[in-house]
């Protein structure tokens, strides 16, 4: 390698430096020394990422009355949101917050009238958002009233978009055709896959 320097045109023999270095002692404890560091931040960072999703789960398994107590009310009734990655993505939901009916709204959700099935319920009650066999394979999950493991779904995918991944636990939601659907989008439905196998596979320690 050719450099200018203040004396003119100089050749550098970068394989010769670079092997003199692989040599220095100093240098390879330097070396092994970032790269240790580097492990030691990525095994950190695993581990948070770990103890985060841990935390969803929990948090998947509480009913929102109970999650309630634990934020700022203020901030979370506030019902101000920003997108932190598009500004443009701005709500201030003043119609809801200027109805009459927003304290309503706020002892319900404390109380838990309105909870975390709220969305499946107001489904269930558009007869055009789904079929009557989805509708009902729904309730029989949400009020642990098992259906037979053979009920036809007619859009499982769309009950895996409804179904909370903790309801995945539960030997109501053993479906033939949701178990079709979870193999064939497992990357999408990874967390509700793992926990059905689970339950899948403690059935057949218990039956075996």
């Amino acid at each position: 390698m050719i450099y200018n320097s203040n004396i003119g045109n100089q050749r550098l023999d970068v394989k010769s430096e670079l092997d003199m270095l692989l040599r220095n002692p100093e240098y390879l404890k330097r070396m092994e020394a970032i790269g240790d560091k580097d492990q030691a931040k990525a095994e950190s960072l695993h581990s948070e990422l770990q103890k985060l999703k841990r935390r969803l789960l929990i948090l998947d398994e509480r009913k929102l009355k109970d999650i309630i107590p634990l934020v700022d009310e203020d901030e979370l009734f506030a019902l101000s949101y920003t997108n932190k990655y598009v500004a443009e993505l701005k709500d201030d939901f003043i119609d809801v917050k200027e109805s009459s009916y927003f304290p309503l709204i706020v002892y319900l959700l404390r109380n838990g009238y309105i909870d975390e099935t709220y969305s499946v319920y107001m489904t269930y009650f558009y007869a055009e958002s789904m079929t009557a066999n989805d509708r009902n394979f729904l309730l029989s999950v949400l009020t642990h009233k098992r259906k037979p493991a053979t009920y036809h779904l007619d859009k499982p995918l769309r009950i895996l978009e409804l179904v909370r991944p903790v309801s995945f636990s539960q030997v109501e939601a053993l479906n033939h055709d949701l178990i079709d659907a979870l193999l064939t989008e497992v990357g999408t439905y990874e967390v509700q896959a793992s926990i059905m196998f689970k339950e899948l596979a403690d059935l057949v320690l218990c039956c075996s």
